[in-house]
This record gives structure tokens, C-alpha cells and sequence, in this order.
């Protein structure tokens, strides 16, 4: 950078006795117009003057504008970070949930696995048993028809209506006691306890 001294020394050697250019004004030009782009213009020589200053100043600014997007930037990493985090942590909980409610819902379904099974066995035992109890009733009712076959048949033999005109204390007491019987037989099939033998 030139110093002041420099510049005088520097006009001094571009006088017109030195064989510089004459400055005086002429008939077709009153004054010199200024150009800005040579490094004598005024402009030019203030902005050397002042140096790196605006440099330095606009290095400076980018240092903070750089730092303030390093912020932005670690801002925006740690947002990103707890979002996805978040999004881990929701993710998690909602998946524990869902496993606890199927778990819950699994042990009621198996529950009623057991009772289906339980009840469906109970079901079968049951048609078993009602299996044997028709059995022996188809055998009752085959004894009872028998029987009833065997009674129409003396009955059929016997004129029981002509017996009880010719003898009727006999035909009496033999119907009262067979009548009797089949009213304690129907008392016992009830659940009555048996009667005490008859000593007559």
C-alpha cells in the first residue's frame, strides 16, 4: 500500500515540467472527467486506505452466520433424534400393549377352549347315560308289554264278570290286593320307601 509521500512524489513526476500531461483546461474540455476505475480515483484510494477492515468484517459475519447454522444444525439433528426416538418409544409401547391385550384375550379364548371341552365331555357322558337309561326303559316297556300280553290274555280266558256275580268276596279281596300292589310298586318307583310285608 502507497504511503501519502508516495502520492506527492507520484503527482510531482506527472507535472507538465517533467513531461507529464498538461491539466490545464483547454478549448474543447473545461474539466477532466472522473473515472472511478483508475486506482488515483478518490473512491478507490479511501477504499485501500481502509484496508481488510471490510473483509475481516464480512469474514467475521460468516463465522456467525456459520455458527448459527451449526445451532440450526444440531437443532435440527437433536429434533430429528427425539422424534424418531418418540416414534421408537411409541412404537414400543403400543406393540407392548397389543401384546398384553392378545396375551389377556388368548387366556380367555383358551378358558373357554377348557369349558367347550369340559362341557362337550360332560355331553357325551350324559348321552351315554341316556343311552343305557333308554335301554333299560325299551327293556321295562318290553316286560310291561309282555306282562300286559300275559294279564289280556286270562283275561281273555276268564269271564271275569260271571266270576265276580257267582263268587264275589273272592273276586273282592283278589282285586283290593292286587289293586294295592300296583299302588306300592308305583309309590317305590317314585322314591317312597318299600311298605312293610302284608302278614295276611
Amino acid at each position: 500500500m502507497k504511503t501519502f509521500a508516495d502520492y506527492i512524489q507520484e503527482v510531482a513526476t506527472n507535472s507538465v515540467a517533467g513531461g507529464g500531461v498538461d491539466l490545464s483546461p483547454g478549448k474543447k474540455q473545461i474539466y477532466k472527467k472522473r473515472d472511478k476505475r483508475r486506482k488515483e480515483d478518490t473512491d478507490s484510494m479511501y477504499r485501500r486506505s481502509l484496508g481488510l477492515k471490510s473483509i475481516n468484517a464480512m469474514l467475521e459475519r460468516l463465522k456467525k452466520w456459520f455458527t448459527m447454522a451449526k445451532l440450526y444444525g444440531i437443532i435440527l439433528v437433536l429434533g430429528l433424534l427425539g422424534g424418531i426416538g418418540f416414534g421408537a418409544k411409541y412404537y414400543y409401547d403400543s406393540t407392548q400393549a397389543t401384546i398384553q391385550r392378545l396375551t389377556a384375550e388368548k387366556t380367555l379364548l383358551d378358558q373357554a377352549v377348557q369349558t367347550n371341552e369340559s362341557t362337550i365331555s360332560r355331553l357325551q357322558e350324559d348321552a351315554v347315560r341316556q343311552q343305557a337309561l333308554n335301554d333299560e326303559l325299551q327293556a321295562s316297556l318290553r316286560d310291561a308289554e309282555e306282562g300286559l300280553d300275559q294279564i289280556r290274555a286270562t283275561l281273555s280266558d276268564h269271564n271275569l264278570t260271571k266270576l265276580a256275580l257267582s263268587k264275589p268276596g273272592l273276586i273282592e279281596t283278589r282285586i283290593n290286593n292286587g289293586t294295592k300292589q300296583v299302588f306300592d310298586q308305583i309309590e317305590i318307583d317314585s322314591g317312597a320307601p318299600a311298605p312293610a310285608s302284608d302278614p295276611r
